[in-house]
C-alpha cells in the first residue's frame, strides 16, 4: 500500500505504523493522527469510508503421507500438537526462497477457522474517499 501511495502522491511523505488493536487504529483516525488505516473491521458510516482490499486464507502444507491430506479443509484444533515450520512470508505464492518445499511431496490444505480467514479493509474519513480510491486503482 505504501508503494501505491508514493506512486499516486509522490510529493507527500507516507509513513506507517503497526498496531495490534482495531480500536487503537480507529482512535488515530478519529483524532486525525492517521488518514488511512488497514483493519479487519468494515466500518462505513457518516464519518468513515471502508473498502475491502484483500483477503487472507491460511493453508497448511502437509506431507502426502499425513492423515489429513485427503481432507478439503482442516480446523485448527485438528492441528493441535503438530510441529510446524512457519514462513515469514505467509503468501506461499511468493515463497520462491523455499524451492525445496515446492519440490517435495506436500499438499496444501486450507484451514477453515474464521480467525485465520480474514478480510482486510482500508478505512479513511469520508473526506479522503476520493484519494483512497485513486490509490487503490493503481496496479
Amino acid at each position: 500500500m505504501t508503494q501505491k501511495f508514493n506512486k499516486t502522491f509522490p510529493k507527500t511523505k507516507i509513513t506507517g505504523q503497526m498496531k495490534n488493536e482495531n480500536g487503537e487504529l480507529f482512535s488515530l483516525l478519529e483524532k486525525d493522527k492517521a488518514q488511512i488505516i488497514i483493519t479487519t473491521i468494515n466500518r462505513s458510516d457518516e464519518r468513515f469510508f471502508a473498502t475491502e482490499i484483500f483477503e487472507e486464507h491460511l493453508k497448511v502444507l502437509l506431507p502426502k503421507s499425513h492423515s489429513l491430506t485427503n481432507r478439503k479443509s482442516v480446523k485448527l484444533k485438528e492441528l493441535a500438537g503438530e510441529t510446524f515450520i512457519m514462513l515469514s512470508e505467509l503468501d506461499t505464492e511468493q515463497a520462491d526462497h523455499l524451492p525445496a518445499l515446492k519440490k517435495t511431496s506436500r499438499v496444501a490444505v486450507p484451514i477453515e477457522d474464521e480467525e485465520v480467514n480474514v478480510k482486510f479493509y482500508a478505512v479513511c474519513r469520508v473526506e479522503m474517499m476520493r484519494q483512497l480510491n485513486s490509490v487503490l486503482k493503481q496496479p
